[in-house]
């Protein structure tokens, strides 16, 4: 079995929940002009690579949709938002 490949839905949850404020860090940062070659390079490459996991992440846990509560289905409403934004 690979190493993660099953994970718990509340450790998806959270993984997902990093991944956003991440890419919306990194992203602020691509926006800035004062960047050297090499640090728009690393934050493009980590935006880059960033993107499939939040929307594999956010894919699967909505598939799992049942795990959740009323409240929990309403925190992944507005995730898959975030998510949307990105």
């Amino acid at each position: 079995m690979a190493r993660n490949q099953f994970w718990e839905v509340d450790r998806a949850f959270h993984a997902t929940c990093v991944y956003n404020y991440l890419l919306r860090f990194r992203r602020i940062e691509l926006d800035r002009d004062d960047l050297t070659t090499n640090e728009r390079a690393s934050f493009q490459a980590a935006y880059d690579e960033g993107m499939p996991a939040v929307r594999y992440l956010m894919d699967t846990l909505e598939l799992l949709d049942e795990h959740f509560t009323v409240h929990g289905r309403e925190l992944l409403a507005n995730l898959r938002y975030q998510t949307d934004q990105l």
